[in-house]
């Protein structure tokens, strides 16, 4: 915030994935379903383990890698669906998995509706994202050291400052 003026911007999950996958590209990684995950907001992220069980029904007996593999591509064909899934999409998403049914796609791209509209309005935006930093990435609206410093001395004047034994401890729960 500048002068009481908010001066943050909404963060869409299509452009999350985006700069993660060319970050990682620059690192010689690849952007995963479980680092995805790691970056969705608490309050969904059941819906993730509902789209992993969709995958996993689609895809048959499979490993951990090729669920998350089919989750990244699905996720990256629906995320900038509004509220239907296209036919051309459908038979994208059954190459992939055989056993896919048309209503279980249907599922998944509500899901990943909810999950993307949840994303946006808890992402903190007023910092760059960085893969290395945690409390600059979706899941957790988290605190900089600078703010919790401030916490701390505002509410523990006795635990403010990196001094303390109480503010590590602190700032691990």
């Amino acid at each position: 915030m500048a002068d009481g003026v908010n001066t943050t911007k909404k963060v869409e999950l299509s452009d999350f994935i985006k700069q993660q996958k060319e970050q990682h590209k620059k690192m010689n990684l690849k952007f995963t379903w479980p680092e995805l995950c790691k970056n969705i907001p608490k309050c969904v992220l059941y819906r993730a383990n509902q789209l992993r069980q969709i995958a996993y029904k689609g895809l048959g007996q499979c490993s951990h890698e090729v669920a998350d593999e089919f989750l990244m591509f699905a996720v990256e064909l629906l995320i900038d669906n509004k509220d239907t899934i296209t036919n051309e999409q459908f038979r994208e998403l059954q190459n992939r998995a055989e056993n896919l049914t048309f209503e279980d796609a249907q599922t998944m791209l509500q899901v990943i509706i909810i999950i993307r509209e949840k994303f946006s309005e808890t992402v903190p935006t007023n910092r760059p994202m960085n893969v290395y930093d945690e409390g600059a990435v979706g899941g957790d609206v988290g605190f900089s050291d600078d703010v919790l410093n401030l916490v701390l001395e505002r509410n523990y004047p006795n635990m403010s400052g990196h001094s303390s034994t109480s503010y590590s401890t602190y700032k691990k729960y």
